[in-house]
């Protein structure tokens, strides 16, 4: 197994929307040196399929290999890569006016929907504020907050034993999500469902931004993950605790 191909297997601090571009690049570059892919794709299935947009992603691949005509494939791949912006402009679209307008927001994780959505609201309001919880276990909110830093956002990581006093001080609670389920329900970083049921009793908007890559078509999805521990990164986030689901 190659060396990208591992790093990218084992990478647990990545949302899955950045998995997917960084696997899709490696399947990329693999095709443009005249390799073959179809066991990498196996594995990546097996080890990364929980994620259900590296999932619709890989048995659309899976499809377009059969053509066994190399320009095709790597046109796919680097328009489906592409596609990738165009996604979060019309994510960040749809959502509401009312939204827009705040100017503090609290998150967790590190998701590439919420910097690419975070970046484009900025624009459009040059005093947002954001505040990062740590989300143990893991501690990706850190990577969340130093990629805002990167890109001029006021950014701070706060402890997630500190919820209930940021989101007093917060517009809304902003998340990302692995999967959406067929009955709206969403799978996140554990540590969303309590960020959210404090932030529902508080009478603020919980919003979700994802693309619909990430919809299954089913209310149960069982984690195999790459290995046993993975399991705990996750829960489930009801739908009647979202106040705003917003896909492209």
């Amino acid at each position: 197994m190659e060396h990208d191909f591992k790093n990218i297997l084992s990478d647990k601090t990545s949302g899955s929307a950045e998995l997917f571009t960084k696997l899709f690049r490696y399947f990329r570059k693999k095709i443009s040196a005249g390799n073959s892919i179809e066991q990498e794709i196996i594995i990546a299935r097996r080890q990364l399929g929980h994620f259900a947009e590296i999932k619709n992603h890989l048995n659309k691949l899976s499809k377009t290999l059969k053509t066994k005509e190399q320009e095709y494939i790597l046109s796919y791949l680097s328009s489906t890569i592409k596609l990738e912006k165009k996604t979060y402009d019309r994510i960040f679209n749809e959502l509401p006016d009312y939204i827009k307008n705040y100017k503090k927001i609290l998150t967790l994780s590190n998701s590439k929907t919420i910097l690419e959505v975070i970046k484009r609201w900025n624009k459009l309001n040059s005093k947002l504020r954001v505040k990062v919880l740590y989300s143990n276990p893991g501690g990706e909110g850190k990577l969340l907050s130093d990629k805002l830093k990167k890109h001029g956002i006021n950014s701070v990581v706060i402890p997630d034993t500190s919820i209930q006093k940021y989101i007093k001080k917060a517009d809304l609670l902003l998340l990302g999500c692995d999967i959406i389920f067929k009955n709206g329900d969403i799978l996140n970083k554990t540590g969303s469902r309590n960020a959210a049921v404090v932030t529902r009793n508080l009478n603020k908007s919980v919003v979700v931004v994802a693309s619909r890559s990430k919809i299954i078509h089913a209310d149960n999805f069982k984690i195999i993950g790459r290995d046993e521990s993975e399991k705990q990164f996750f829960e489930r986030v009801e739908k009647e605790l979202i106040t705003h689901l917003v896909t492209d």
